[in-house]
Formats: structure tokens, sequence, C-alpha cells
């Protein structure tokens, strides 16, 4: 139980560091 949701953890931040990226490169340009 406690791996899943670890698991779920990381995607979740990986999806936020994803978007705030994308969020940085439209400021950029």
């Amino acid at each position: 139980m406690t791996g899943d949701n670890n698991e779920g953890d990381s995607r979740k931040y990986i999806l936020v560091a994803l978007l705030a990226t994308q969020q940085s490169r439209k400021v950029t340009v």
C-alpha cells in the first residue's frame, strides 16, 4: 500500500515539474 502511494506521489511530482517547465518556457519565449 505504501509503495503504491509513493509511486503515485512520484508521478504527480513529475507531472507538476513538467507543467512548471512548460510554463517557464512560455514566459521565457
